[in-house]
């Protein structure tokens, strides 16, 4: 590989050590948000770390074949260093927004399920099921009422 592509490799490996950082940063925003217990947070971890060597591997395979070289490394750590001296900040107020967003709708549309369906479906069937169940109790209890008339 002649140096034009080794050049190209190594800004592959930049803008990967890049998606590394964001990936690590919305990682870390959905963490904080959602505060998981150890187990949760150790799976994650686990998955993060799969996630970013799925990344790596095929840039590596892209990029030059899948030959590690030093520059590779040094591509990698250069992407995630400029990515969190840069952008981080920016990212993270941007996540959490995007979080807060989320949440705002998911807790609206829940709120009006629960007001427009789920409390008139209720209140209907209370207000249906006050007969229907004084029919059955006394369905019930004229049945108890024979059993107790018949001779044994």
């Amino acid at each position: 590989m002649g140096v034009t592509g080794q050049f190209e490799t190594f800004l592959l490996t930049i803008l990967a050590g890049v998606i590394l950082g964001v990936v690590f940063d919305v990682y870390r925003v959905m963490r904080g948000v959602f505060r998981p217990r150890w187990i949760v947070t150790s799976v994650t971890d686990l998955f993060y770390w799969l996630l970013a060597t799925a990344i790596v591997f095929v840039t590596l395979i892209a990029g030059n074949g899948g030959e590690v070289r030093f520059y590779v490394f040094l591509g990698l750590v250069s992407g995630v260093a400029v990515y969190y001296r840069l952008l981080s900040k920016r990212a993270i107020g941007i996540l959490i927004w995007l979080v807060r967003c989320v949440v705002r709708v998911f807790n609206g549309t829940k709120r009006m399920l629960l007001m427009y369906i789920i409390a008139p479906v209720l209140w209907g069937a209370k207000l249906l099921g006050q007969p229907v169940c004084r029919s059955v109790r006394r369905i019930f209890s004229r049945e108890k009422s024979e059993e107790d008339n018949v001779p044994k």
